[in-house]
This record gives C-alpha cells, sequence and structure tokens, in this order.
C-alpha cells in the first residue's frame, strides 16, 4: 500500500518498509510503535531510529557506484549500506527501546 502514513492505521501491518530521513523515522517512531502488534517488523535503508536500537543490520553494497557484486552482508565498508530491522516486542511497547 502506498499512502500518507501519517494517516494510514498500519495497525494490520505486519511489516514495514521505510526509505525516509532520519528525522522522519524519528516522528513516525511513536505511531509505529503504538499501532503495530508485536512480532511487526520494520525494515529501513540507511536511516535509524535514534535510541531505539535495531535488531539486526546488514550492509549492501551501494549499487549506485556501478559495482556488479551487489551483495548484502554483515560487513561495515564504506561504499556499503546499512538496512536496519526492527521487530516491535513487548518490551518496546513499554518503551523499553535499547537493546544490551
Amino acid at each position: 500500500m502506498q499512502g500518507d502514513i501519517h494517516a494510514h492505521d498500519v495497525s494490520r501491518c505486519t511489516a514495514v518498509t521505510l526509505f525516509l530521513w532520519d528525522s522522519i523515522n524519528l516522528k513516525l517512531r511513536p505511531k509505529l510503535i503504538a499501532e503495530l502488534a508485536p512480532g511487526a517488523r520494520i525494515v529501513s535503508h540507511e536511516h535509524n531510529m535514534g535510541a531505539w536500537k535495531p535488531d539486526a543490520v546488514i550492509y549492501c553494497d551501494d549499487f549506485t557506484s556501478g559495482r556488479r557484486g551487489k551483495a548484502c552482508g554483515a560487513k561495515n565498508a564504506a561504499d556499503r549500506t546499512p538496512i536496519f530491522k526492527w521487530i516491535v516486542t513487548k518490551e518496546v511497547k513499554d518503551g523499553r527501546f535499547a537493546r544490551p
């Protein structure tokens, strides 16, 4: 579905993909946490969620560089883009974002 995420009820979503700036992610964070059920996943290309630490991060080749490898993995490098994944949990819904 494509539309205005601020106006849309996302409570039935099980996965949300974001390609927004950090500042927009932070503005959306309370809505996503409030409306998404535990177990829902959020994936963001390159931009984080502030104090809410991701459950997983992979780094992908920068496809605009013309590199043919186009691979993703755990290794970070200057020419790789992070992809962040968060899972909404009961603890997150209770306001406990930071993971040890």
